[in-house]
């Protein structure tokens, strides 16, 4: 649809149909399309993710009300534990020079009231860059640094955005009567009230909101560190001399390096690194580290793909010697 006719049909706002029933105030659902429309197909989507959409987009939804939109929906992974590892967003815009969106793409526990968004888990700044006014788009980013495991239930994922900024830009909805109703959620105050959509627009059946899992791979937690996109967990004991062997804290820095600290949280005692050297002429994944401090240190790698430790020992009493074990994993074909 061209730009004239967009603008000439939308922004059709659905209130709730009662005010019992809205939850955040003043809320409402802005539309990009009238029933009855529909865009072009959709472009490049997560591969094997999740959704719950059909891949076709009739319109697109923005929370009014407010300074900011914030839409959520539901998402389950196929197998639990797994590591949410990616997440995409479609999107669409009412006007052809109005094409780039920065927002934060936001990340629930499930625990809320009913089921609904209830704990923060993640947020990210990104940007959508290229937003089409007559097809809709996916937008793909990495989520491996924001370090979610998923051992139960699900998660909510979606987009918060300024909308008095950003005027021109809606997140794709699918209103196709044939995809079963997903669980959605909007607010228009920065997450302290939610209200299902569906309780503001009736014929809203799922958001363009898709998400990857790594099925049984590393759930982060204090004592585990997550690498390469969830494929590798890092784990540690030390012993300082006369004392009992305890587990490591872990901080993360990339999604390729971390840091061990034993004590003190301030006071970094071994960095680590898993590579991805499956470039290389003999294919390997290599870890690296090195360390500040002469206790005994045990770290293990554990490549969750393929199911394959290794295990380095630095003894009592002696400086932590640098690993650089270019010969690790060679599961690169895994």
């Amino acid at each position: 649809m061209h730009k004239k006719a967009l603008v000439a049909l939308s922004l059709s706002v659905f209130a709730a149909a009662t005010a019992a029933a809205q939850t955040s105030p003043n809320l409402a659902i802005g539309s990009a399309q009238p029933p009855d429309s529909i865009f072009a197909a959709s472009g490049p989507s997560c591969i094997g993710g999740v959704e719950a959409d059909d891949g076709t987009f009739e319109t697109g939804y923005v929370a009014l009300g407010g300074i900011e939109s914030r839409m959520v929906q539901r998402l389950t992974p196929p197998v639990h534990p797994s590591l949410l590892t990616r997440a995409c967003l479609c999107w669409i815009s009412e006007n052809a020079s109005a094409s780039t969106l920065s927002y934060q793409l936001v990340v629930y526990d499930d625990n809320g009231p009913g089921g609904g968004p209830g704990t923060p888990l993640g947020t990210r700044a990104v940007i959508a860059n290229g937003v089409s006014s007559t097809a809709p788009t996916f937008f793909g980013y990495d989520c491996s640094l924001l370090d979610i495991g998923v051992t139960s239930g699900s998660i909510y994922v979606g987009a918060v955005w300024d909308r008095i900024a950003n005027p021109d830009f809606f997140l794709c909805a699918d209103e196709s009567t044939s995809t079963p109703p997903a669980k959605i959620y909007a607010s228009n105050d920065a997450g302290a009230h939610w209200t299902p959509l569906q309780d503001l627009e009736p014929r809203a059946r799922a958001v363009g909101v898709r998400a990857e899992f790594f099925a049984n791979g590393c759930i982060p937690d204090d004592f585990t560190l997550c690498l390469q996109n969830g494929r590798f967990a890092v784990q540690a004991t030390f012993q300082a001399p006369g004392g009992p062997t305890t587990a490591a804290h872990v901080a993360k820095l990339t999604d390729q390096t971390g840091y061990l600290w034993f004590f003190n949280e301030e006071n970094v005692e071994a960095v680590i690194k898993v590579l991805d050297a499956c470039s290389a002429p003999t294919p390997r994944f290599w870890v690296f580290a090195g360390g500040l401090t002469n206790v005994r240190t045990v770290i293990t790698v554990t490549d969750k793909q393929e199911n394959n430790t290794k295990v380095y020992v630095n003894p009592q009493g002696t400086a932590f010697k640098p690993i650089q074990d270019t010969n690790a994993f060679a599961t690169c074909g895994g």
